[in-house]
């Protein structure tokens, strides 16, 4: 079989999103070798470049399916390292101004959650404000599709990176937000809309997504959060929020907006999804950068509840921010395959990239740079 550890670069996973769910993606698919790897991965490519196309389009015209398997399991390679990690960035950033409702029983909900990756977001999060024990967090992860592998994969993750009975309960809610009854559990402390916003405005006129965003977070308990979050490239989705925020019928507050500004997010990807996966074409670059917008919104409760962030302590005592670690530090690796034991090491091989950097330059290399297209092919421009 061919495990992670099997990978000549297996060592420089360490810590990061392909070293909690690529490996276990290999693990699922249980491919007798590299090359019936590396056939697959070519398999998902055109799925990949289709989605990258879907995005490049107006705010109102994303249509993208994500009911086949291949697309779902190609959005999970390209996508969803960035949005894990666009998570914490963005929790980050909100624990300097106010006081998040995470503690160790959140009620969280994640509107159109696909994989559901930023499950490890918030858990990475969690960790650094001293949460360790998760058993009592409950998920509730809503989206019209089933998403299949990819959930089975993340979940199967999550078992084998934390102890047996410290997973938290995850629930998984099918329905389509936009036209089915939102029937959702109720007093969430957090209701996550990450990246989902400008593929609504596709389906539906922009009432109609306000009315239904509004009946959700009619869901939160007096002191939760709605927090919305875009790549910084959609043009369009601060009016939608000034819309929202206006709207007579809303029963919302907005707190805050924010920004953070291009960053490196990904430090490495695995060798065989940057010569199996990627390619140095149009629509096929790997992104290592990001760029986000973020907003959130609180519910109206009643005239006598004022959220005031530094007044307001929805945890006893403020926790201390610890320096960035990782959110494996103290976890078991060797099911993952780190074991020497499981399968061998392959041959060293060599990148078939024509005019991209070569091997050794590939985590320093911005693959912008070396782009052959047009100006919408770049990275800012919504990949």
């Amino acid at each position: 079989m061919f495990w992670g550890v099997d990978n000549k670069d297996f060592n420089q996973w360490e810590g990061t999103f392909y070293d909690f769910f690529f490996s276990h993606f290999l693990n699922y698919h249980a491919f007798k070798d590299e090359r019936e790897c590396a056939l697959y991965l070519n398999q998902l490519r055109p799925y990949a470049k289709e989605l990258w196309q879907s995005y490049q389009n107006d705010i109102n015209s994303i249509f993208p399916d994500y009911s086949n398997t291949l697309t779902q399991e190609a959005y999970f390679l390209r996508y969803c390292p960035l949005y894990s990690d666009s998570l914490v960035k963005i929790l980050e950033n909100l624990n300097n101004s106010m006081e998040l409702p995470i503690t160790e029983n959140s009620n969280i909900c994640i509107i159109s959650a696909g994989p559901s990756s930023e499950l490890r977001g918030i858990l990475d999060f969690s960790k650094t404000i001293k949460i360790s024990s998760f058993k009592n967090m409950k998920f509730s992860l809503v989206d019209k599709m089933d998403w299949k592998s990819t959930r089975t994969i993340i979940k199967q993750a999550l078992h084998d990176y934390l102890d047996e009975d410290n997973v938290p309960e995850i629930k998984e809610v099918t329905i389509d937000i936009l036209s089915d009854p939102i029937i959702i559990d109720t007093d969430y402390d957090l209701i996550f809309f990450q990246n989902c916003i400008n593929e609504y405005l596709s389906q539906k006129q922009n009432n109609e997504v306000m009315n239904r965003i509004s009946k959700i977070i009619e869901k939160l308990t007096p002191q939760g959060l709605a927090i919305f979050s875009e790549r910084a490239s959609y043009k369009g989705m601060n009016l939608f929020f000034n819309e929202l925020s206006e709207a007579e019928n809303a029963n919302i507050i907005e707190l805050i907006k924010g920004k953070i500004p291009k960053y490196r997010s990904i430090k490495h990807i695995p060798h065989i999804l940057k010569t199996e996966f990627f390619k140095n074409e149009s629509g096929l670059i790997a992104s290592y950068n990001n760029s986000l917008e973020y907003i959130v919104f609180k519910k109206k409760y009643n005239k006598g509840f004022s959220f005031i962030p530094d007044k307001k302590n929805f945890i006893p005592e403020k926790p201390e921010i610890l320096g960035k670690k990782s959110f494996y530090e103290g976890f078991n690796l060797s099911n993952l395959g780190a074991n020497k034991n499981f399968g061998s090491k392959l041959n060293d091989g060599t990148d078939d990239f024509i005019n991209g950097p070569l091997s050794d330059e590939w985590d320093s290399a911005d693959w912008e740079d070396y782009m052959s297209g047009p100006d919408d092919d770049f990275f800012e421009n919504n990949d």
